[in-house]
């Protein structure tokens, strides 16, 4: 009887939050991707089908995964292209993070670590405010909390369904950010391993979480398959982030690569046939991972971590660039809670992960997180990119507050390893926040306004 009312409170708190926020970015222009997701979402909208125009070479609509857009275009439909509706839709969908997250704590922790998680959930800048944007994060993270709750279920419960069931939204989750179609292979060895019975039952179990991901999937394939001169299992848009992520020069490879440099090489690939584009962008990428050896691995792996946990999130990313015009105590509450928060569900995050006993579910959750920054370690990498991967670290900072066994104390390894990640997860992006938060912060004061229109890259 008392998980109801905690969980309601909770979900309160998150609704409360998510509405509080939303003012500044009703109305601001669409920067960025954002402008792809609500041009491809209008054709939709209009029954042109998931395409952007000749222009930008993908007549086809396959540049970026499609659900998102499948998703925000009934709403734009419905509104007449509203774009206070646009950025308003996610945000009832959002406490699905909050309640899974909640859920899997309780079942996990206990009831305190469950209250403890959710209200991280809650309140966590980042999941407070992504669902404002038209970017394709804050659905990827629900999915995903999906199939973690599902595959928690399974785990206790040995039910098939929880498997298949898990299986189709992972693949719902890569038809949203492609990555995950990644993690399908790990989940579903995860799934044989946890199973019980004979070797052909557990064989069972994960052949049907794999062929329910790839049911979710196959039919955007066989469509691009019909519409495209080429097999496309998702997006066309592969080669290209693993360019863009590896244009760094020797002497500033921890910095973001100069908007100049990302406009010429796309401006070089445009010249070329839609058919040669990804070569171009697989030759580049190859050509520049050689140059940076033999200490691109090292490079690579420290520019990324700095690049993912950073706290110039799209917030301050709105407000330095002046998109969005709060007076400045609004501005500096703004800075402030972004980067403070943020910073605190890492810190707790990573402490949980470290101090928590771990378990085979653990271990799924931990594939996860390898898995997102392995991708990134080879691609390009920028905050927003973490999102889906944050109520892991919501999770894991209300385990802190799980009813400890009488005489648990963590082992000294875990001690030392937390220490450590704090360290490199805290310290190392700092110079790259403080900048951005200055930026911001510089921008507010100054009482620039609004610019007209965002660039779209």
């Amino acid at each position: 009887m008392q998980r109801k009312p905690a969980l309601g409170l909770v979900l309160g708190v998150a609704l409360a939050a998510r509405v509080l926020a939303f003012a500044p970015f009703a109305t601001a222009p669409y920067a960025y991707d954002e402008s792809y997701y609500a041009a491809v979402a209008k054709h939709i909208a209009q029954g042109r089908g998931h395409t952007l125009g000749l222009s930008r070479g993908d007549e086809a609509g396959a540049l970026r995964p499609p659900l998102f857009s499948f998703a925000l275009a009934p709403v734009l439909a419905l509104s007449g292209g509203s774009r206070v509706a646009a950025r308003a839709f996610q945000i009832l969908p959002s406490l699905l993070v909050v309640a899974g997250v909640f859920a899997l704590a309780r079942r996990r922790f206990g009831p305190r670590a469950a209250v403890a998680a959710g209200l991280a959930a809650a309140l966590a800048p980042p999941l407070v405010h992504y669902p404002h944007f038209l970017w394709a994060e804050n659905l990827a993270a629900i999915l995903l909390v999906l199939v973690f709750v599902c595959l928690e279920r399974f785990e206790r419960e040995r039910r098939l369904a929880d498997a298949a069931i898990a299986g189709a939204l992972l693949g719902l989750a890569a038809l949203t950010k492609e990555v995950w179609l990644f993690f399908a292979p790990l989940a579903a060895a995860w799934t044989a391993w946890v199973a019980q019975g004979s070797r052909s039952q557990r064989a069972r179990a994960a052949g049907l979480f794999a062929l329910a991901a790839a049911l979710a999937v196959a039919p955007w394939a066989l469509r691009n398959a019909r519409q495209l001169d080429e097999p496309v299992l998702i997006s066309s848009n592969r080669w290209f982030p693993i360019a863009m992520g590896n244009l760094f020069s020797p002497d500033a490879w921890l910095s973001d690569t100069p908007d100049e440099v990302r406009r010429g090489v796309i401006a070089r690939a445009k010249q070329l046939p839609r058919e040669r584009r990804e070569d171009f962008y697989r030759e580049l990428s190859l050509g520049l991972i050689a140059e940076q050896q033999p200490w691109w691995l090292a490079r690579k792996a420290l520019r990324t971590a700095l690049h993912l946990y950073a706290a110039d999130t799209q917030p301050l990313r709105f407000l330095a660039e002046g998109w969005i015009a709060p007076g400045r105590a609004a501005a500096a509450a703004l800075v402030a809670s972004e980067a403070i928060g943020h910073y605190a569900l890492i810190a707790a995050g990573l402490l949980g992960l470290w101090l928590v006993p771990g378990d085979r579910f653990k271990r799924l959750l931990l594939a996860a997180l390898l898995l997102l920054h392995g991708v990134h370690w080879i691609a390009n990498a920028v905050p927003r990119f973490l999102v889906p991967v944050l109520p892991i670290y919501a999770l894991y900072a209300g385990a802190l507050f799980a009813r400890p066994r009488p005489g648990a104390r963590p082992a000294r390894w875990r001690v030392l390893g937390a220490a450590i990640c704090l360290a490199l997860a805290l310290l190392l992006p700092l110079p790259r926040s403080f900048g951005a938060l200055a930026k911001a912060w510089s921008r507010a004061a100054g009482g620039s306004p609004p610019a007209a229109a965002a660039r779209d890259m």
